[in-house]
Parts: structure tokens; C-alpha cells; sequence
């Protein structure tokens, strides 16, 4: 059986794993200073978009 590829994920937690805390907590601090009140709807919807492109990526890829 094939190994699923999900090279998002898999980057995203390569990332996690590998950085040091101080670094995440840095990056988490000076993203909250600059979205005190959270993303706004233009920041959302290009994901979504994205997250719909993927979902359409892996159905084509399991139906070959």
C-alpha cells in the first residue's frame, strides 16, 4: 500500500518539531501584536480557497 503524501502537513509539523520554542514563541508574539483583534475575512479566504484546490488535488489523485 502507498504511503499518502500530504506535503503541507507534513512540512508544517517538520517545522514545529525542528524549530526552537524561543523561536515559535517570538513569531507567536509579534503576530499577535499585529492582529490584536485576529485575522479579518480577506486573510481567510484565499485558505479556504486553498484548502478547496487540495481537497480536489487528492480526490484526482485517489481516483488514479
Amino acid at each position: 500500500m502507498k504511503k499518502k503524501k500530504y506535503p503541507f502537513f507534513r512540512n508544517l509539523k517538520h517545522y514545529f518539531e525542528t524549530t526552537p520554542q524561543e523561536v515559535l514563541d517570538k513569531d507567536f508574539e509579534e503576530i499577535m501584536s499585529e492582529n490584536s483583534e485576529g485575522p479579518d475575512m480577506l486573510d481567510i479566504l484565499p485558505t479556504r480557497k486553498q484548502v478547496k484546490q487540495y481537497r480536489r488535488q487528492m480526490k484526482q489523485y485517489k481516483n488514479k
